[in-house]
């Protein structure tokens, strides 16, 4: 739990000094301390590059977080005329390429834990649909480009994740249990994701919505001093995340 906890942690500052950053250059441009240029104008690049950045920092160096950097490096010198315009095919046909091989190698979506084998079965189901039940107590749910449902129904849940990324995802988490705080980081990228909390387990709620949405209407319990609680975490950066 604390290595997850510091990786949390080193995840938050990467993203916190990627804005002071962008902040001390608009800042500086505004008061002539120094000139950017063209730059104040690519600005939207950054709500891309930054969630690669944190994915990077928080995960490690997976597909879409790498994906994420590139794409918007790759935006930004489009529009500051770094490259040609002429390099949109040559980007295509790569981004092609080694998205094949990805799927081949390791499907357009996946869900990994560390220390645990995967345990699923296709019989789960929800008033929204098919859920896929697993009982892993550190699930990493992703889902790029697609649309999953999952429903967790670990009894000693140590934490996780759950990131959408031009996709849409529910988790249900009504069947957990914990044995001690557990935090549940949650992303959604140009992207939906509905999380369905437990009811029996004390639970914290800290989503930041970046130009996204953020609705919670859960009806949990508030943990009382010194008794272990879910705590569900993250942002939306223009995607919706919905706690209910």
């Amino acid at each position: 739990m604390e290595f997850y906890m510091r990786r949390s942690y080193v995840s938050r500052v990467v993203t916190g000094l990627c804005i002071i950053a962008a902040g001390i250059l608009v800042l500086g441009q505004v008061a002539n301390l120094w000139d950017v240029g063209d730059l104040s104008k690519s600005w939207w690049t950054l709500f891309i590059i930054i969630p690669g950045i944190t994915g990077i920092a928080s995960s490690g160096f997976r597909f879409w977080n790498v994906f994420l950097v590139f794409i918007g490096v790759w935006l930004l010198a489009v529009d500051q005329n770094w490259i040609g315009d002429n390099t949109r095919p040559y980007f295509f046909g790569a981004f092609l390429v080694i998205f094949g091989i990805y799927v081949i190698t390791g499907g357009s979506h996946w869900h990994h834990d560390h220390n645990h084998d995967h345990d699923h079965d296709h019989n789960g189901s929800y008033k929204r649909g098919k859920f896929n039940d697993d009982n892993n107590d550190y699930p990493e749910y992703v889902t790029v480009f697609s649309s999953l449902n999952y429903k967790n129904k670990s009894q000693s849940l140590r934490g996780g994740k759950a990131t959408s990324v031009f996709g849409s995802m529910s988790v249900d988490m009504t069947e957990i249990n914990i044995s001690g705080n557990a935090y549940f980081e949650v992303a959604s990228v140009f992207g939906g994701l509905e999380i369905i909390a437990p009811k029996n387990v004390p639970l914290k709620v800290n989503i930041t919505p970046v130009f996204g949405s953020f609705y919670n209407d859960a009806a949990y319990v508030t943990p009382a001093d010194g008794q272990p609680f879910l705590e569900i975490k993250g942002s939306s950066v223009f995607g919706s995340i919905t706690v209910i």
